[in-house]
């Protein structure tokens, strides 16, 4: 059965839209490339595989995985474009992010990949079921498109709301297309697995409904390969042990059985999903914990080396912060970790601070233009580059206090953590903290330095060389303070490997700063 959604409005079936972008790393290279003819056999390659084609490429025998060299000679006029820079596709997943939360305000969006996506509209529809009263048709198509006709839609209120959701989808499709140059394909449903499997029935660039009193028909002889988690493993298991290939034979197989073979879990999944049953929410994956990028090369033992990579990774990085910042209102990240694989070691080891306050100031200045990246940058260029010089020099004091002179590296990483939301911070412990001084200078749209009152809390002391800080020292003066007890040759290096362990993670109680000032801890 459906599962129902009781709202203060109405009381519905679930309508729950997927979106798959297609042949997503091509189309994100072509759209780089706008002289390219999309009717064009293309493809783009990581390496020396394909990693995924256009239509026109598919209909001459390219297909995804396929070695360059077959698809050459499959298809001689094969445009190749590389695919290699995932940093491209990480800032297209974020547009479509950004667009979808722009267009829906409150609603779950769960990203699965980087290319396809699950939006819980069920409570748009019941908004939006005023304003489509008179509409009596579907969008796009509907399974099987043949009975689309003979439905009653003024007087099935559960079937409106499905037409409701069919013209949202398009809206949403349409958007995608023309503002972020990307055609995607869409499903409608009451689960997550049904919409899933309702936008791959008719590609590219459509859009198909399931309706729940035809999931039963649809799945009757639907092959288990085609079921999401149902892997080549699974799908030989359940035809050496039960003879089944299709979903209407699963059906056929007791639940003890299937628990048997395969575990609790596994075994009761296989049961429900073969009815099409599939009570899983939509999460919002848009509000993510941590964002971190890392690169890998040959064993190093000079510290110019270990810079070069260390610049390219801190670079990605805040680029990634700034994207997030444009698509998750007021969020920002108050741990920054570097991280380091020794060569003969199979252990990652790494070593953290706070994050200094010019990266949370630059996220939320981009999140309140909401803006392109590129626009982002533009307005806020010399702030981005002194940002970056920041953040690149206290991950190389990071790794030089923990490192010595001694070491041989095969692995860096530098990532944010602790994401919060100002909302989610209490604003009463002192009205002059950080978040009052985000707030204040947003609705300014500039960041004040100026100390406000006094904290009348205990002093802070540094906690790299334990000496009080002035309660009216500015964010900037903290930080120079911190960079330079990190500087310190003479500074005992194994106190500060431990001391710096604890920075953020320590479990002294919180102290309440003034208004330019950023608390150093959790």
């Amino acid at each position: 059965m459906a599962a129902l959604v009781h709202s203060g409005h109405c009381s519905t079936v679930r309508s729950i839209i997927a979106l798959d972008v297609d042949y997503f790393y091509c189309q994100v290279e072509l759209r780089k490339r706008p002289n390219i003819d999309r009717n064009h056999p293309v493809a783009a390659f990581q390496r020396n595989l394909v990693v995924t084609c256009n239509y026109p490429a598919r209909a001459a025998g390219v297909k995804k995985l396929m070695l360059v060299k077959d698809a050459r000679d499959v298809c001689p006029g094969l445009i190749l474009l590389d695919a290699s820079d995932l940093q491209d596709y990480r800032v297209a997943c974020s547009e479509i992010i950004c667009l979808l939360k722009d267009m829906l305000g409150g609603a779950a969006v769960e990203n699965l990949g980087l290319d396809e996506f699950f939006i819980d509209v069920t409570e748009i529809v019941c908004r939006r079921k005023e304003y489509y009263s008179c509409t009596t048709s579907f969008k796009g198509y509907c399974w099987p498109s043949k009975d689309c006709d003979s439905y009653n839609l003024l007087e099935n209120e559960e079937l409106r709301n499905f037409v409701v959701a069919s013209h949202l989808c398009l809206e949403i499709r349409e958007a995608i297309k023309s503002k972020l140059q990307l055609t995607c394909s869409g499903g409608i449903s009451n689960s997550k697995l049904l919409s899933k499997l309702a936008a791959g029935l008719h590609k590219p660039d459509e859009q198909t409904i399931i309706l729940p009193h035809l999931v039963e028909s649809y799945l009757n002889n639907l092959d288990l390969r085609k079921l999401p988690g149902i892997g080549s493993v699974t799908y030989q298991s359940l035809v050496d042990h039960f003879c089944v290939s299709t979903c209407e034979q699963l059906r056929f197989v007791p639940v003890e059985r299937l628990v048997e073979a395969f575990g609790k879990r596994t075994g009761i999944r296989l049961y429900h999903i073969c009815r099409g049953i599939d009570e899983e929410s939509v999460r919002d994956t848009s509000l993510v914990k941590s964002i971190s990028c890392e690169e890998r090369f040959a064993k190093t033992e000079c510290w110019s080396e270990i810079l070069r990579y260390l610049r390219i990774v801190v670079e990605r990085l805040l680029d990634r912060l700034v994207e997030h910042a444009r698509v998750s209102s007021g969020r920002y990240g108050r741990l920054l970790v570097v991280t380091y694989l020794k060569t003969l070691s199979t252990k990652r080891e790494s070593i953290s601070c706070n994050v200094p306050f010019d990266v949370i100031r630059l996220c939320s200045l981009c999140n309140s233009l909401k803006s392109s990246s590129s626009e982002c940058f533009e307005k806020f260029s010399n702030l981005y580059r002194s940002t970056l010089k920041q953040l690149e020099n206290r991950c190389i004091q990071l790794l030089r206090i923990r490192l010595g002179s001694d070491f041989s590296l095969c692995l860096v990483s530098v990532g944010v953590k602790n994401f919060v939301t100002l909302k989610e911070v209490d604003q009463t412990s002192h009205p002059n903290s950080i978040i009052s001084l985000i707030q204040r200078s947003e609705a300014k749209s500039t960041f004040s330095s100026v100390v406000g009152q006094t904290s009348s809390r205990e002093p802070m002391k540094c906690c790299i060389c334990n000496a009080f800080l002035n309660m009216e020292m500015s964010n900037e003066d903290i930080n120079r303070h911190i960079d330079k007890c990190l500087c310190m040759e003479s500074h005992d290096k194994s106190m500060n490997k431990n001391v710096l362990d604890g920075f953020i993670k320590s479990k002294k109680p919180k102290v309440s700063l003034t208004s330019s000032q950023c608390s150093i801890g959790t």
